[in-house]
């Protein structure tokens, strides 16, 4: 099946994420309850850019899939019910409404739920600051993420399965030394360990919100 790749598992540092990543900012944005998930299979899969990198290496001329597919899968419906579990548990003090990790395939019901949820909260929230003497920014906010969401629809709404055998034929070759500095094993990816590492790097090094201030983002939320 098709994935997507999100942020380093391993390599460079532990939970390091990159600001230009486009599906980062995406999720970014589910972190800070500003948007919800693209409408997508609830089986769409997942995986590790650093896996894909690792398993680049120079060989005779050949297609190698690196996939979690069929050995250590991940779905959208996951990443959703991980992100909802971590932003409980540590929510970010920048969140401006309880979040939402709902799933959606129908593009009708999507595109209802986006001018409800999301175009008309912004229009409105605009309203209220330009009344109040402030420069409106959230509509801008949103169109922009409307904008990056259907880019990513086509593959977060269909999938394909891909043949992995000549990669499990590449890692039966590498040396034990050559695994560690190249490893590609998905089977050893822990998804949750992952995902609560992806939230709190995103927490740390990209919004810069410290542990310390958890008790403040529970108020700020729950106001």
């Amino acid at each position: 099946m098709e994935e997507l790749h999100l942020d380093t598992w391993k390599l460079v540092l532990l939970s390091w994420v990159n600001l230009s990543n486009f599906h980062f900012k995406l999720l970014t944005s589910l972190h800070e309850n500003l948007s919800f998930l693209p409408a997508c299979d609830r089986d769409g899969l997942i995986t590790s850019v650093d896996l894909v990198a690792s398993s680049l290496l120079p060989r005779n001329i050949m297609v190698y899939n690196c996939t979690t597919c069929g050995t250590n899968a991940f779905h959208w419906s996951e990443v959703a019910k991980h992100l909802y579990l971590n932003y409980t548990t540590n929510p970010l003090s920048s969140a401006v409404r309880h979040r939402s990790m709902s799933l959606c395939s129908n593009p009708l019901l999507h595109h209802c739920r986006t001018t409800v949820s999301h175009i008309s909260p912004a229009f409105f929230h605009d309203v209220l600051l330009r009344l109040t003497g402030h420069k409106p920014w959230m509509l801008k906010t949103i169109s922009c993420l409307h904008k990056a969401m259907m880019l990513l629809e086509y593959f977060t709404s269909n999938s394909w399965v891909w043949n992995t055998e000549n990669m499990t034929m590449l890692m039966n070759q590498l040396t034990p030394e050559d695994k560690k500095a190249f490893n590609f094993d998905v089977r050893q990816l822990h998804w949750a360990e992952y995902m609560e590492n992806y939230c709190m790097g995103t927490k740390k090094y990209v919004l810069n919100e410290e542990m310390s201030g958890l008790p403040a983002a529970w108020k700020h939320l729950n106001k």
